[in-house]
């Protein structure tokens, strides 16, 4: 398993995410319309910072070997963007969900073997994205979460001891090149 992260779902949110990663650690992305390999985001301030990243159909992703997969699809796209994806790369990949509401979390954790966490951020990606470049409107905070810890049925509770053998995670740790932690 490599130190890359694949964001599924290209679109602003996911482009911000991609191009927040790849200061610190490879990344790639797949979605349904190809890409330009040279992405930038442009900050706030009007620095820019421009990415090549590997960008791939998800209908023609290779096999991967991620160590996260993060979903930013719309919620209506998630399960079959999901069903594409995970027949590329290994179960136990731990899955960040990156949807509004909460609706689809749960189904996702119980299709998903490995690992799934929730994230959350109120980090604008804005509406000046272009294929090939985002601007965020703000600079906030990022919080992510197991999705097992946020269910209050027993269920949940013992799919997060699954997950991680020891109950359920409540400990801050960071996720590897990213700024945002989970509980």
């Amino acid at each position: 398993m490599s130190d890359t992260h694949l964001i599924v779902g290209p679109g602003a949110l996911g482009r911000l995410l991609a191009l927040s990663l790849a200061k610190t650690v490879p990344v790639q992305l797949a979605g349904r319309r190809p890409l330009p390999a040279d992405q930038t985001l442009v900050t706030p301030e009007g620095a820019a910072y421009t990415h090549r990243l590997a960008c791939h159909l998800s209908d023609q992703l290779p096999a991967l070997a991620p160590a996260w997969v993060h979903l930013t699809t719309k919620a209506y796209s998630a399960e079959a963007a999901y069903a594409q994806i995970m027949a590329r790369v290994p179960a136990s990949t731990p899955l960040v969900l990156w949807q509004n509401g909460y609706e689809i979390q749960p189904r996702l954790d119980e299709r998903h073997p490995g690992p799934v966490l929730c994230a959350s951020t109120t980090e604008g990606p804005g509406y000046r994205a272009t294929p090939g470049s985002c601007t965020p409107v703000a600079d906030s905070p990022t919080s992510v979460a197991w999705v097992a810890a946020m269910q209050s049925s027993p269920s949940g509770w013992r799919r997060c001891s699954k997950a991680q053998g020891s109950g359920p995670r409540r400990s801050r740790t960071s996720i590897p090149g990213c700024g945002t932690s989970w509980r």
